[in-house]
């Protein structure tokens, strides 16, 4: 370091661990240098060469990351939608699932109600068609 800057063959490393190794002349990166990230699938990549070619690589590749930050955001944004309309949907299914065996269940009691009385008629019936045979 001199005069508080950066001077000669350094590492700076940066807040997303992105790594700069290469040399500085006060503060600015000159001469050669690597530049290193680890990609949107985390694969680790760089690229050497002199230092305004590696800035200007880091700068498309800062501008990549946060247009890719914010299409993620928005695609977080847009899953969170897509699963409120489906809970939404699960919730409205479920609600007409319940109704329609609230609705057969009554009709099941209905056509017990209706088997048992029938089987009294004929029981009755059968109770009198006896009794006139016994006759």
């Amino acid at each position: 370091m001199e005069a508080g800057l950066f001077h000669g063959r350094g590492t700076l490393i940066y807040q997303g661990n992105e790594k700069y190794e290469g040399e500085f002349v006060f503060g600015k990166r000159e001469g050669q240098g690597t530049f290193s990230y680890a990609d949107e699938l985390g694969v680790l990549c760089s690229l050497a060469g002199r230092a305004d070619a590696v800035e200007a690589h880091e700068k498309s590749f800062i501008e990549t990351s946060a247009a890719l930050h914010d299409q993620l955001t928005q695609m977080d944004r847009q899953i969170a939608t897509l699963n409120k309309q489906h809970d939404a949907q699960i919730n409205a299914l479920q609600q007409q699932h319940n109704k329609k065996v609230s609705e057969l269940s009554d009709e099941l009691m209905r056509v017990r109600e209706a088997e048992s009385t029938l089987a009294a008629q004929l029981t009755h019936t059968k109770q009198q068609l006896n009794h006139t045979h016994a006759k």
